[in-house]
Parts: C-alpha cells; structure tokens; sequence
C-alpha cells in the first residue's frame, strides 16, 4: 500500500509541474516532443514532497482546469493563459509576469482533454487509497491499545507471581521446621515405647479373601518378629473359627506379600527394615503351602472331602455334587473351579473370574441350557473360552440328553472341566453318568462337610466383623455371642436328627436359613423368636399333621440351654401343642370333631 501510495504521489507531482509550465510565461513555444521530453526526465527526477501539499495543489488545478474548459466553450475557442490565472482560484501561487503568446490551440486542448481523464483517474485511486489508508491507521491504533492493555495485564501477574512465590517459600520453610521438630519427637517416643508403641503401621492379614486378624508394626520391629506375628495371627483364627479342627488343615505359612513384595517365611533377613518394606500398604496376603489348604478354608469344606473330589474332577473332568438345599454346593464348586483354573491353567494370563462360567437351571427352561452348552462346545478352541462351568440346580432339567446334545462331540480331554450341583439323587444324575461320562459325590445332612457347615459359617461372618471393627476402632463385639451362633448351629443339627428320625429322610432344614442370623445380642433373639414361630413351627406341624408325636426333647433342650441373658421373653416361643390349640380356637369345626373322636 505504501509503495501504490507513493507512486500515486509522484505522478501527482508530475502534473503538477506539466500545470506549472502551462501557467508560466516562455519565451518561445517548445515542440510537443521536447515537452515530453522534460515530462519525462521530471517524472524521474522529481523528489517527493508532502501529502498535504500535493493535495492542495490537486485541488487547484482540477479547479483551474474546469474554469479553462468552460471558457473555451464560452467563446468558442481557447482561453489564454494569462485569462486562466485571473480567473482562477489558486493563481497567487504563479508569479505575476508579463503575458506572452498564447500556445497552439489544437495541441493545448488534446492535451487538457487527456489530463482531465488522468486527473479523474488518479482522483478516484487516491481516493480509496485514503479509505484504505484511513482502515489500516484505526487497525494500528486499536491494536496498540491491545498490546499496551495485555502489557499491563502481564505485568500485574508478574507482579502477583512473585508474591505467591516468596509466600510458598516461606511456608515451605515453615513446613520444613515443623517435620524435624516432629520427627525428633517421634524419635524420642519410639526410644522409650514398646514393640507396638509410638507410631506404628496398622495392617490387615487376608487369606484369600478372608480376613484373619491384625497386625501393627513400628519402627522397633524386626523381621523375625513379623513373622511370628503374621504366623501366630493365622493359628489363633483357625483356633477360634474350626476349635474342633474338622477342616483338618496345614497350619503352616509359604510367604506373605504386601503389594507387588514378597517374602518368604523365615528367609534371610534384608537391610531394609519391616517399616519401609510395607510403606503406602495397609494389606498384608498370605500364601499357604499347599493350595488345598487355602481352598478349603475358602469353601468351609474339611481337606479330606476336597482332596477325594479333585481326582474325580480331574479324572473325567465332570463332576456332580448331590446334597441338601443350602449347604455349600455352590460355592464348594467355585472354590474348586479356582483351584482347578490354578493348577491346571497356570499359564493364562485372564482374570480367573472371566476363566469361569456360571448357569443357574431353571425349570422347564431346557432350552436356554442347551444353547449355553452349544455356545461352549463351539468356543472350546478359542484361547479365551471358559475352563470350568459351574451348572447349578441341575434336577430341574427335563430332558438330559436333548440338554446336554452339544457336549457329545467335546473331548474330555480337550474340553473344559464341568463342575454341576443338585440337591438330591434323581434319574437326572443316571443320565449323565451313563451317557456323559460324569461322576458322582454325595453329601448327607449328618456327615461333614454338611454337619459343620453352618457352624464354621456362622464363626466365619463373627470373626470378619470383629476384625473389621478393630481395624475401624469401633465398639467390639461381645466375645459371648460365639455361644449364641454355636447354640444355633447345633439346633439346626438337633432339628434335621429329629426330623429324620420321625419322618422322611429327604425333608431337612437348609443350613442357609439360619445363615442370617444378625451379630448382635437383642437383634439375634429377635431374629430367632420371629424364624421359629412364623416358619419352623408351621413346618414342624405339616410334617406331622398325622401323625400324634411331639418334640419334647427338643423343646425341653431349647428351654434349658436357651443362650440369651433375656429369659423373661422365652415364654413368647411357641410349642407344637400351643399351636395346636391356637388353631383350634381359630377353626371350631375341627375342635368339634376331635371331641366327637374323644367321646367315641
């Protein structure tokens, strides 16, 4: 823009000069070729002058100029030079000097008629230059206004920058002073405390996904004190959960690990002090010898009983296990279907939760098992298959052979270990074990691992609690709720023996409906008063609706060793005979016939 602008000026000039000539007295007429001649050598060695002037002599000219155009037209012919400087405006700028003789007329008016043309031209240009220049100078001006505000703003948060800066240094030094001031004082208490005194780590041992206890440690604790920690934590919780020692476990501990470090039980001891070792953990996992171990104490299933059903598993890689309704299937066959995963699939790399599949049979719902199965035989190659499916409530299936079609073309050898439960023998478990290949384990309500079941259940949730309580600091439980939780486990074992004596041997009170039982002294009462009249009773009556037997046995035993401190509430326990008569004074018709029977 500048350079057009530029050049538009010294064309200006240019003219000017050509207008100058034409007004200044000669003393003789020059040619047309020498005029251009000196037009030319002025347009290049003309200096530039001012804006301001240039266009002030731009407006005279144009003015002198249509002022000559208007006389010609006038008078008919062409107007002198000396009549154009009187008649014009801007004459005071040319020196009064004699007229002379006008020029040739003809040459004078083609050469006014062209500048006129590129008079108007160079008007319009430098007109929209002047807009353009007139934008450029308002966006100049507006963005130094920017830049000075933004420099302002720069400033003040410098400004505030390093304010923040020497507060954070004093604060960091004020920081700095208290924690050696701490740290001297933590050093003094830990001289003069005890092995868990002073300040000190608190972590909570699992096994598995059992919590066995607590442990802390301090600055003053050495390795092999860990360790008899950690191992005397483990033997005092299987002491209080399995006091009978029916599980039948190693007590013995491989390693523990915090985090992603490990050490084993018992190894050379490193410079590093317990303290650091487990910095920024509160979990403290144990590892057990042998794996069975840690999967029975995870099932609640003796040793004995799990290490016969892991050949049988291995042996066909089917299995079925029979038993009464809540007694741990289920949940025996997960633990197995982990230990199975462990051993026999070591190398995969998945989460052993995606490494196993669970289906629930439904009734009459054949169809839907069928198709899970179908879905499992078409995948069996693929490296991210199933290993273990777990099949539960399998007497609910109707057609066994149509249901379990698409495992006929699966390799026994190749195909994932199948783990079912069922909750009595049927012709269902014929089927599969003279058609599919499948063994069979049976579990009876008085044997184990049924007949410990709810009591090592009922200790296991007591002792989570208690620990849990002691790791939050809370208000502990009463240690004589352990007799309460005892008291039940054995009602339920006292009411399957009578049941079975008396009646059928198939009917049974599942262990999960005492599993609920609330660990707390008033709730736990309640929750017994409400399970006995509103649900055992009622069954206890429709097994020997009739049939003219009581159990005073068994009620003279909940009376004399009824567990609760309350005893002013027992009499709101209902008996057989007590039930009998409410109904009877609930349905006269019945009462009518009984004393007709009586009188007989």
């Amino acid at each position: 823009k500048d350079r057009e602008i530029n050049r538009l000026k010294s064309t200006i000039d240019v003219l000017r000069r050509e207008c100058q000539t034409d007004c200044s007295p000669t003393p003789y007429c020059e040619s047309d070729s020498e005029s251009r001649r000196k037009k030319l050598k002025e347009q290049k060695s003309f200096p530039l002058e001012k804006e301001e002037h240039s266009q002030g002599w731009f407006r005279g000219s144009i003015s002198r100029a249509f002022k000559k155009n208007r006389s010609r037209h006038k008078s008919g012919g062409s107007m002198s030079d000396a009549e154009g400087c009187q008649s014009g405006t801007d004459c005071s700028s040319i020196p009064s000097t004699p007229l002379l003789s006008p020029r040739n007329p003809i040459n004078s008016e083609i050469v006014e008629e062209h500048d006129l043309e590129a008079i108007r031209e160079l008007k319009k240009q430098l007109i929209e230059k002047d807009k353009l220049l007139t934008d450029i100078r308002l966006e100049a001006l507006s963005t130094s206004h920017q830049i000075e505000n933004l420099k302002e703003a720069i400033n003040k948060l410098r400004a505030e920058t390093l304010l923040l800066r020497e507060e954070n240094q004093r604060l960091k030094r004020d920081q700095n002073r208290e924690s050696i001031a701490s740290s001297i004082c933590s050093l003094t208490s830990f001289s003069d405390s005890s092995v868990f005194g002073g300040h000190d780590k608190l972590l909570i041992i699992y096994l598995n996904k059992i919590k066995l206890g607590i442990v802390n440690v301090s600055l003053s604790t050495s390795w092999s004190q860990v360790d008899s920690f950690v191992q005397q934590c483990f033997q005092e919780y299987l002491d209080k959960f399995d006091p009978l020692s029916t599980l039948e476990v190693n007590r013995e501990i491989k390693s523990y690990s915090v985090g992603s470090k490990t050490r084993i039980m018992s190894a050379s001891h490193t410079s590093e002090s317990p303290l650091s070792w487990i910095a920024g953990n509160n979990e403290l996992r144990v590892k057990l010898v042998d794996l069975s171990d840690e999967m029975s104490i995870h099932s609640l299933v003796p040793k004995p009983v799990f290490t016969k059903i892991i050949p049988l598993v291995k042996d066909k890689k089917r299995l079925v296990i029979c038993g009464p309704q809540g007694c741990g299937k289920s949940f025996t066959a997960y633990s197995m279907a982990e230990y199975l995963v462990k051993t026999e699939h070591s190398d995969c790399k998945e989460d052993i939760n995606s490494l196993i599949a669970i289906f629930t049979v439904k009734a009459n719902r054949d169809d839907e098992l069928k198709s899970f199965l179908t879905n499992i035989a078409d995948s069996c190659e693929s490296k991210q298959s199933p290993k273990v499916i777990i099949l539960n409530d399998i007497e609910n299936i109707g057609n066994v052979c149509d249901a379990f079609a698409p495992f006929k073309t699966v390799d026994c050898s190749s195909g994932p270990f199948v783990v079912a439960t069922m909750r009595e023998t049927s012709p269902v478990t014929t089927s599969l074990q003279l058609h599919f290949n499948f063994r069979v384990v049976v579990w009876t309500a008085n044997m184990e691992p049924c007949k410990g079941f709810l009591s090592r259940c009922l200790r296991k949730k007591f002792f989570a609690l208690e620990i849990e309580s002691r790791s939050k600091k809370g208000v502990p439980i009463d240690r004589n709720l352990l007799k309460t939780l005892d008291w039940i486990a054995e009602l339920c074992n006292r009411l399957n023996r009578s049941v079975h004596k008396n009646c059928v041997n198939n009917v049974n009170f599942a262990p999960n409906l005492f599993i609920s039982c609330p660990i707390n002294e008033k709730q736990s009462q309640e929750w017994f008063h409400n399970l006995w009249n509103s649900f055992i009773l009622k069954h206890l009556k429709q097994l020997f609706a009739n049939k003219n037997r009581s159990f005073e046995d068994l009620q003279k035993w909940i009376q004399e060793t009824y567990p609760w401190k309350e005893k002013q509430i027992l009499h709101t326990l209902f008996t057989i005979n007590e039930e009998q008569q409410i109904d009877l004074e609930k349905d006269p018709l019945l009462k009518t016939l009984l004393k007709l029977k009586e009188a007989i």
